[in-house]
């Protein structure tokens, strides 16, 4: 079951390749789909020999205003599709006996683009639809954090409307440790001040795993300090969330 639909997705997102193309069917959904779906790759490194996949949707309540947030699912290597389909995307797999057809997706009613931009990124490189177009080397968390970095940089730069929106970065499971990885090296170039590169406009984070949390609460306070435009969707969207954040996170803690 699980081939012959990732069989087909590739088939459908091969023909999508470009940074900004529109997807308006899937296979197993009925019709066109309800929402604007963007896939591409980013092209990552001096060469771009690193490609980085991203299925991006935009809130369904005001896009212009309300937070851009990047989701990363676990493994490591876990693809974002699995965040999309499975956890708070627009469309899931409908749940029935499997009779050796193509599974049906139906729109859900939980989806956390009721007030929020989502970027699911496949990473690290392998994951989903990400390639190398060279060899690749041994990796790390910091590594990846940084190729993460400089894919919100260029994704950015392909969509400019989105830099003032307040920022967040979020997944699950093993992403709790890539995550404040991520928030590390933003906060370091937000805190150098840097001219030279476009920066998201960081707001926070949403934990999901009490590691996440716990190697976050320090940073997340530090870019904070550093940002001058703190925008009233950092709470709201944590109450979407269901996260607390005037709760102080201990090691006993879970999610």
């Amino acid at each position: 079951m699980a081939l012959k639909v990732l069989l087909l997705l590739i088939l459908v997102f091969s023909h999508h390749a470009d940074s900004g193309s529109i997807v308006k069917f899937l296979p197993g959904f009925e019709g066109p789909l309800p929402f604007e779906l963007e896939t591409g790759y980013i092209g990552i490194g001096e060469e771009e020999n690193l490609q980085l996949f991203y299925y991006f949707i935009k809130s369904e309540k005001n896009p212009k205003e309300d937070p851009l947030l990047l989701w990363l699912n676990g493994g490591p290597g876990c693809s974002s599709l699995e965040g999309l389909l499975f956890e708070n995307g627009l469309v899931a797999v409908k749940v029935e006996v499997y009779n050796g057809s193509l599974v049906s997706l139906v729109s859900t009613t939980y989806s956390w683009t009721q007030m929020a931009n989502i970027i699911y990124l496949d990473q690290p490189i392998g994951a989903g639809f990400s390639y190398s177009r060279t060899p690749l080397g041994k990796t790390s968390d910091t590594n990846e954090a940084k190729m993460i970095h400089e894919f919100l940089q260029k994704w950015l730069s392909k969509h400019p409307q989105f830099f003032s929106n307040p920022f967040y970065a979020t997944g699950d499971s093993y992403s709790g440790k890539t995550v404040p990885a991520l928030v590390q090296e933003i906060s370091q170039d937000v805190s150098s001040d840097s001219k030279s590169v476009r920066l998201p406009n960081f707001t926070g984070v949403t934990p999901t795993t009490t590691t996440m949390a716990l190697q976050c609460s320090i940073i997340t306070h530090q870019v904070k300090t550093l940002c001058t435009s703190p925008h009233p969707s950092f709470q709201s969207l944590a109450q979407f969330l269901k996260f607390d954040l005037s709760q102080k996170v201990s090691a006993s803690d879970s999610f």
